[in-house]
């Protein structure tokens, strides 16, 4: 975890299947994982948010920014759903019989 990460109220980062071992230890059964974030998001643009103190997602956007956000949300788009520290988990009670 990054330490701006930490600023904004982040607690811990899961180790891959850690999270997924919890919710099955604990009565739920996963039906669905998906990573997301390698290369564009994670790492490239967090090592940059390190870089500037995260200040580049704060603030007024004048349209330069916005014009960067833009860009940005289209090569998001393009980060692998098998890879990444982004972790989705869908999950239900496991109905015991």
């Amino acid at each position: 975890m990054r330490r701006f990460e930490t600023e904004v109220g982040h607690v811990r980062n899961y180790a891959p299947g850690e999270l997924v071992q919890k919710l099955e230890h604990n009565g739920f059964v996963v039906e669905h994982v998906l990573e997301w974030g390698f290369p564009f998001y994670s790492p490239l643009y967090r090592d940059v948010l390190e870089l500037t103190g995260s200040k580049g997602t704060t603030g007024e956007f004048g349209p330069m920014r916005k014009l960067i956000s833009r860009l940005l949300y289209y090569v998001f788009m393009l980060n692998s759903s098998k890879r990444g520290d982004e972790l989705f988990v869908l999950a239900k009670v496991s109905v015991l019989q």
